[in-house]
């Protein structure tokens, strides 16, 4: 059975021009002061040599003293303790106070006294020679082909990882800065925490580039205003969304954190989000457009939302009716996969109450005729207050480090620009030009349709289809896996000797491996 908490997320390797005990002391350093951090469940060290003291027994010396070697055992092992000393009362507390007796020398260990006999000790230097030295080498570590001491960071359960990941490298940098020599070398290796940020990363980014796709396609289908109001229904509704979490907490059973999960279930939610947006404001545009002046806006969004209420609540429903019974999927797999369905349910009935109440009063302030308005030149962009607004912020952003938000604020900005040199034109031939073409077209295919016997004929095709489908399907006989196969980004050589190998003989092994990879890798 393989604990995946009890896997190492990252390695820190401690080298330089030492020997082994001194690294081993800034490894130990290193190694307290990570385990003083709460998401850090252990820190085990590879590599590092083990402090020894060898008794080495005189025979014939210990037969003229009668002493056995139990005797000796029993002198130790009565000398190299830590025994409590009861508790101490510190203000209202009651402190255990524990009195350090470890043997820390070879000079303590030599006056151990073995025997007391009529008032002449016999010493354990008497019978035998102590030798401070290290335990035969049990575990290696190397880096590039050079010996390290390495600390495997072994995180808590249910610890963030790019959190823990974070203060660890804050720590070593730290020792490194402060307490560590210039030439000792702490290297980072392993950190998993790189491929689950960038991941992260590109999962938000996909957002971003999915909300700007939404927008561009809008704007050529509903124009520039109107795709606005639409696209801020997405912000807006994750917005709701995140506001009603603690109650996203009772149905999950466990805190909502902003998981991989929780993002894709906002990405593939993203534009189902504008539906409701964009039937609410196009009818709302559509009554204030006809109405010519004699329907004001406020009256239009009225009018609008009141004609969609039901069909948009019930195409809502609809939408969210399959994703009620995944909040009941048993297993790990439903405690894993619960988040999807909470979120998009939570994100979805949040669209609902942007687009019946937020959308129409963007609608209300901002709708006007567009008839008698003046174009003004295209120049005229670069004297728009906004626009040097964004681009100001967006650089302060850059320079404080918060690229994402200011790279956000610039690319807005120049999509104002590209907006009024390129896409604004686009818009107009696409909704003067191409947009009636499909219409026409539709129409004809439609009147082409309905005509005599064809709708029957369409409805029974579609019947055959439907029951080929299935065939084929069945045919085929598609295997079932849990996640589809892809190429890993990282190899593990694993090398396995007979039970009882020297661990100098697999140390060698080893080498000749890493020899043999290293001559792959180039």
């Amino acid at each position: 059975e393989v604990s995946f908490s009890d896997q190492p997320i990252m390695y820190v390797n401690v080298s330089g021009d030492y020997d082994v005990v001194r690294l081993k002391e800034y490894a130990e350093d290193l190694q307290d002061r990570l385990e003083e951090l709460s998401q850090i469940n252990r820190v085990d060290l590879v590599g590092a040599p083990e402090r020894e003291f060898q008794i080495n027994v005189d025979n014939n010396r210990m037969q003229a003293t009668g002493i056995t070697f139990d005797n000796i055992e029993s002198a130790v092992a009565r000398e190299n303790l830590d025994i409590s000393g009861g508790l101490l009362e510190v203000g209202n507390m009651k402190r255990t106070l524990q009195v350090k007796g470890q043997i820390k020398e070879a000079v303590e260990l030599e006056k151990v006294v073995i025997r007391n006999t009529k008032g002449a000790p016999i010493y354990l230097r008497d019978i035998a020679q102590i030798k401070d030295t290290i335990k035969e080498t049990e575990s290696y570590a190397r880096l590039d082909g050079k010996n390290v001491i390495t600390l495997n960071i072994i995180k808590r359960a249910g610890e963030n990882l790019i959190e823990t990941s974070d203060n660890v490298k804050r720590i070593t940098e730290e020792l490194k800065e402060t307490e560590f020599p210039k030439n000792l070398e702490v290297v980072i290796t392993g950190d998993q925490s790189k491929q689950t940020r960038t991941s992260f990363n590109e999962l938000v980014n996909s957002i971003v580039i999915g909300f700007v796709l939404v927008l561009l396609i809008l704007m050529f289908f509903m124009g520039v205003t109107n795709a606005f109001f639409v696209a801020l229904s997405v912000p807006l509704s994750m917005f709701v969304a995140f506001m009603f979490l603690p109650a996203a907490d009772l149905i999950i059973g466990s805190h909502v954190t902003l998981n991989f999960i929780v993002l894709f279930a906002l990405l593939f939610g993203l534009g189902i989000i504008v539906d409701d947006a964009i039937v609410v404001i196009e009818n709302t545009h559509r009554i204030f457009m006809e109405g010519k002046g004699k329907i004001s806006s406020e009256q239009s969004a009225m009018m609008a939302a009141g004609e969609v209420f039901v069909p948009v609540l019930a195409g809502t429903l609809t939408t969210l009716a399959p994703f009620f019974p995944l909040l009941f999927w048993p297993g790990i797999i439903g405690k894993f996969m619960v988040y999807l369905p909470a979120m998009l349910i939570f994100t979805l009935a949040a669209s609902l109450i942007v687009a019946f109440i937020m959308n129409p009063v963007f609608a209300v302030d901002f709708m006007n005729h567009q008839e008698g308005e003046h174009k003004a030149p295209k120049s005229a962009v670069f004297r728009k207050p906004l626009l040097w607004v964004l681009v100001g912020f967006g650089i302060l952003f850059d320079l404080m480090g918060t690229t994402f938000v200011g790279n956000l604020l610039i690319f807005f900005a120049l999509l104002m620009v590209l907006n009024t040199y390129v896409i604004d034109g686009a818009i107009h031939r696409f909704q003067n030009r191409v947009l009636p073409w499909i219409m026409g077209h539709y129409e004809t295919l439609l009147r082409w349709a309905l005509k005599g016997w064809r709708p029957v004929h369409l409805l029974l095709g579609a019947v055959v289809l439907f029951f080929l489908t299935i065939f084929f399907f069945v045919a085929r006989q598609l295997p079932v896996v849990l996640f589809p196969s892809a190429d890993p980004n990282q190899v593990y050589v694993y090398l396995k000797l007979p039970v009882g190998t020297d661990v100098k003989y697999t140390d060698s092994v080893t080498r000749t491996l890493e020899a043999k990879v290293n001559k792959v890798l180039g």
